[in-house]
Order: structure tokens, then C-alpha cells, then sequence
């Protein structure tokens, strides 16, 4: 079972958006850049503010394991 990530690259305004819809679990800052890990409601992020105007938004989509079929085979 692996997650799926999505990225996306965005704008301040989309990533003040991003940080406000989801619960920042936690953040820190390294150099020019800050960097929030998020949790939503369906899925976590991991959201990336750039220097300048732009950022990143890694989202990680959890897998959800298939089903096993416990039924007795016909003979």
C-alpha cells in the first residue's frame, strides 16, 4: 500500500488559503523559507513558502488498503 503525493505550485495567497483550511501541526523556518505540516480533513501537506511570491504544496493522499474476499471458494 503506498500514498499517493500530489504537487502543486502556488501563490501567497493560495498557500495563506491552504494554511487556513487545514490545522498546522507544525512549522519551522530554515533560511529564506518556512516550511508547515499540515492536516486536513481527508489527507495531510506539507506546504513549502518560498522567497518571493510562490510556494509549494506537497499533499499526501492516504491509500486505502483493498478489501479481502473471505469467502470459501466454490467447489
Amino acid at each position: 500500500m503506498k500514498n499517493k503525493l500530489d504537487c502543486t505550485i502556488v501563490n501567497r495567497e493560495a498557500l495563506a488559503d491552504h494554511l487556513h483550511h487545514n490545522e498546522i501541526v507544525r512549522s519551522e523556518a530554515t533560511g529564506e523559507a518556512s516550511i508547515y505540516h499540515c492536516q486536513g480533513h481527508d489527507d495531510q501537506s506539507i506546504a513549502i513558502a518560498l522567497p518571493g511570491d510562490s510556494a509549494v504544496i506537497v499533499r499526501i493522499h492516504k491509500s486505502v488498503p483493498n478489501t479481502l474476499d473471505r469467502r470459501r471458494a466454490r467447489r
